[in-house]
């Protein structure tokens, strides 16, 4: 045994001698130990004693004498603080040069002397070939000759667990802070290191919601590999959950610390969760920890509900609320009291009331539900009389412009009013009792007027029921003679100069629902000489870095600049947005909507990224009944609409609208509102924007029809790439009408489960299907006489290549047609078969059939399908429900969303096909709802 003096170069030896004891020096030295008050300790194999160094005056003394428990071989201190050795007890050997028996003992210093902890017999060892070490957990890593074990000290009884290692040949082993093993070659002095499982603990849940939580853990050492994966694995059934039963993978692999979200769990339900680190040893895990999530909050109340009256009905519309699985809709006489129970509880945000009386004033209120059965407070109330034709809405937007001894007034027409009545006064807000005038048209001239005398005016709209509720918005203008002014000179006075004001507006949180105000742009307001408005909007890089900061802080994703007009007197609106200000609230990924009057501009953080330069919009409304009129014209005489609208009339809604940008092929989503309330449930889905691009192309879509504005108004939502002219029109589109293709037998039964056959299933595919097909086509089948009722079908059929004959020169007419032959012929007439990747044969009774690949075909684009016990049955007849279901597939025809009474008296409401028989044998008309599903319209 050396030491190295402070301030010396070399090592000297430190002898039993050296403790001022007469004695012989260290013999055999095994092993040293240093305790945490820093005493030193060494075991002596050959005298199988402990001596320790003190560390307050550096005397040594005999610690421990281990005669009887074995000569100590190796020694270390526990992480319990204690000190463990391990001993050789030497047995009996065998003849001469036999093996002798050997007890390995690792044992535990005490206070009562050295306590037993396990004990292993070997033969013919030396002191060099055991050892042991502890990980950071307190595991035991135990070297016995060839072998390495590992013992769990927490675990009773205590036991070696073999790690198969061959550690034969290798020095004593130390457990580094990976929590592998190492080791050096006696012989070659190579380094060995076995690894082991990684060693992982839980972190604490946190974040706890009604469905979500976060998780994760520490990876504290990785056991000599490199970690995989590493995550959280969770259950509520399963107390201690491994990666069987759910787990969440953190984005990154490695050691140290991390997290992960749960999403998509149950409300109040408890949860265990722990940790888990991946190696190419195995999978470890951490200490179970549990959370029980929340539970569920109760919907918000639904906001904008209105009712729009009809005949003894009365359909009502709101937003529809975040998080509800359901509404419920309640109904009362009185204004602010409704029956307990709900009249109707609906999955969309409209409903409309049947069975209701004429000219009875109901009131509505509607509660949103979860899925956990909590309910909203009420939305806000609407009231509603039906009547047999309601009365139409006042006129909207009207307008005065003053002449020579002459009023011009222009107003919005409002669908179904038959004429108009006009009513002047000379005091605001009071008019005749007669109107001047009565026209048909949405504007008129007042003549005969006295110039330098105001008037006010107000229209009524007129149709069979009488006339509107209420007068429209009040106009005024003061005649004037039109003086024709002098030449001017250059001494002369100078004329008017445009009048400019500064005018503040807020910039609001349009994301979290709160609408609190984030920042404040500005508007320069320019009269000219004219009296013309040009608002002028700056939103500026201060603005917009204030307005990302305080969207941050509240969770929020959009902005809202609001410009008002309340006297809707501005002509024209330029919105401009810098670089910089775009770039802002691109990199907060903060979307942006210019909300005004006249329309909605909603512009997505993507369409902001990576601009080139400052953006602007520029949005010119329509005003002047003369330019809605233009508009209209050219909406009419345009091929798409004529298309849309046959030979029915072509109304302009509202007011035509230029936009004007510099952010072309960028999505951008426009609302434009709908001020006319008037307008049915079916007039708002027969409405359409025409839109006259600046490039010259024209074009005819369909928007959403979504709330507008506090006021109740609403708005039609669509989304565009480039800007334009856009005029909103109504259309008296007629009625879809679906045709029966397929009869009943008599009696009023169909037969469902009769066969079909290829006759029957010829006259049907000519009956419905479109294609082109050779001229003056004949088939010439052997079987098929041409007086045959079905001889027709059958050539149409064959010169189309929707069926085929057989070898033998026959069509077979009467034969049943099997499900294999209709997977053939429905894998080409479906759309996307031919390019669509056939699906993997999963019927067990296909494989290797003559019509596999059709079937596949046909399966892949979902127009067949198999049993319940995984097979197609090929040669099974098929039946008249399932022609019936796979034709409807192929024509993209929909059974009704809503119940439709029984029309065979052996098809009820239980059976399979009931919805298909019932939309491919009844003649009826449908629309297309906003789910995208078919519903009925009874017929007049």
């Amino acid at each position: 045994m050396k030491k190295l003096n402070a301030g010396e170069e070399n090592w000297t030896d430190i002898t039993y001698s050296e403790t001022g004891n007469p004695g012989d020096p260290f013999t055999n030295l095994t092993s040293i130990a240093v305790d945490a008050a820093g005493n030193l300790y060494v075991a002596d194999y050959y005298y199988q004693k402990v001596f320790k160094l003190s560390a307050g005056d550096h005397a040594w003394s005999v610690f421990l004498d281990m005669s009887g428990s074995g000569r100590p071989a190796d020694m270390r201190f526990g992480p319990d603080g204690a000190l463990y050795l391990m001993g050789i007890v030497t047995g009996g050997c065998g003849g001469y040069g036999g093996p002798c028996s050997s007890q390995v003992n690792l044992m535990k210093h005490t206070d009562s002397g050295l306590q037993l902890v396990v004990s292993n017999y070997v033969y013919s060892i030396s002191e060099d070939q055991v050892s042991f070490d502890f990980d950071f957990r307190g595991l035991a890593y135990v070297k016995i000759v060839n072998n390495l074990y590992v013992l769990d000290m927490q675990k009773e009884p205590l036991a070696l667990q073999n790690l198969d290692w061959n550690s034969g040949g290798m020095s004593k082993i130390d457990v580094g802070p990976d929590g592998a093993v190492y080791a050096t070659g006696r012989s070659n002095g190579l380094p060995y290191k076995h690894m082991v499982n990684p060693i992982v603990s839980t972190a604490v849940p946190a974040n706890v919601t009604d469905v979500g939580a976060t998780a994760g853990g520490n990876v504290l050492a990785d056991g000599g590999a490199n970690v995989t994966e590493r995550g959280v694995v969770y259950s509520d059934t399963v107390t201690l959950p491994t990666t069987a039963d759910g787990k969440a993978v953190a984005g990154t692999p490695g050691s140290g610390t991390f997290s992960v979200a749960l999403a998509g769990l149950a409300p109040e339900t408890t949860y265990y969760v722990r940790s888990y680190a991946t190696t190419i040893v195995g999978t470890s895990y951490g200490e179970v920890k549990t959370f029980t999530t929340l539970a569920v909050p109760p919907p918000a109340a639904p906001a904008n509900l209105t009712a729009i009256a009809g005949d003894t009905q009365v359909t009502l519309n709101w937003i529809a609320v975040v998080g509800a699985a359901n509404y419920s809709v309640y109904q009362g006489n009185v204004s602010g009291t409704y029956d307990s129970t709900p009249i109707a509880t609906v999955t969309e945000a409209t409903y409309r009331v049947t069975g209701l009386t004429n000219g009875t004033k109901y009131y509505f209120a509607v509660k949103a539900n979860n899925i956990a059965g909590g309910s909203s407070d009420y939305s806000n109330e609407a009231a509603a009389t039906p009547s047999a034709v309601p009365p139409p809405a006042a006129p909207a937007n009207l307008t005065a412009v003053a002449g020579d001894s002459q009023v011009t007034l222009n107003w919005i027409a409002v669908v179904g009013a038959a004429n108009y009545s006009v009513y002047q006064g000379n005091v605001s807000g009071t008019y005749d009792s007669r109107p001047i005038a009565t026209v048909t048209e949405a504007t008129y001239r007042v003549t005969g007027l006295t110039n330098g005398t105001t008037y006010y005016f107000a229209v009524k709209a007129n149709n069979t029921v009488g006339e509107s509720s209420a007068y429209s918005n009040e106009a005024s203008a003061t005649p004037a003679a039109v003086v024709t002014p002098p030449p001017s000179s250059s001494s002369g006075s100078s004329s008017p100069q445009p009048q400019t004001e500064i005018i503040t507006v807020d910039v609001e949180d349009n994301g979290s629902g709160s609408g609190g105000v984030v920042s404040k742009a500005t508007i320069k307001r320019t009269t000219d000489a004219n009296g013309r408005k040009r608002d002028e909007v700056d939103f500026t890089p201060e603005q917009a870095a204030d307005t990302v900061e305080r969207l941050a802080a509240a969770g929020s994703k959009s902005a809202k600049i609001v410009i008002s007009d309340a006297k809707d007197e501005v002509a024209e609106l330029s919105v401009k947005l810098s670089k910089a200000s775009a770039d802002k609230l691109a990199d907060g990924d903060i979307g942006l909507e210019i909300n005004t009057v006249n329309v909605r501009i909603d512009i997505p953080s993507e369409s902001l990224k990576d601009l080139k330069e400052d953006v602007y919009f520029r949005v010119v409304p329509l005003k002047t009944e003369s330019e809605r009129q233009e508009a209209e014209k050219r909406a009419r005489t345009e091929q798409a609409v004529r298309a849309a609208a046959g030979d029915n009339r072509v109304v302009v809604i509202g007011r035509p609208m230029t936009i004007e940008t510099n952010m072309q092929s960028r999505p951008v989503t426009l609302v434009l509102p709908l001020r006319d309330r008037s307008l049915t449930e079916k007039q708002l889905k027969q409405l359409g924007i025409f839109i006259e691009h600046s490039d010259g192309t024209k074009e005819l879509v369909k928007g959403e029809i979504v709330p507008y504005d506090e006021q109740g108004n609403s708005g039609i939502r669509f989304t565009v790439r480039k800007f334009s002219t856009f005029t909103v029109i109504h259309m008296d589109a007629p009625d879809q009408v679906h045709k029966a293709y397929i009869s009943g037998y008599p009696g009023n039964v169909f037969g469902p489960d009769q066969p079909i056959t290829r006759a029957e299933m010829a006259a049907l595919l000519a009956r419905v299907m479109e294609g082109e097909a050779p001229a003056d086509f004949a088939a010439d089948y052997n079987d098929v006489a041409p007086t045959y009722w079905a001889v027709d079908a059958i050539a149409e059929v064959t010169s189309k290549g929707w069926m085929t004959g057989y070898p033998d020169g026959s069509f077979q007419p009467e034969q049943r047609i099997t499900r294999a032959e209709m997977a053939g012929i429905a894998a080409k007439l479906a759309p996307g078969s031919k390019t669509q990747a056939p699906a993997a044969s999963s019927f067990t009774d296909a494989q290797g059939h003559w019509a596999e690949n059709a079937i596949r075909q046909a399966a892949a684009v979902g127009i067949l399908s198999g049993y319940k016990d995984g097979t197609f049955r090929p040669g099974q007849n098929l039946t008249r429900a399932e022609a019936v279901t796979i034709l409807n597939r192929l024509l993209d025809r929909h059974p009704s969303a809503e119940e439709v009474a029984p029309q065979w008296s052996d098809v009820p409401k239980r059976h399979w096909a009931y919805d298909d028989i019932q939309e491919a044998s009844v003649d009826h008309a449908f629309e297309i709802t906003s789910a995208g599903d078919e519903r009925w319209i009874p017929s007049k």
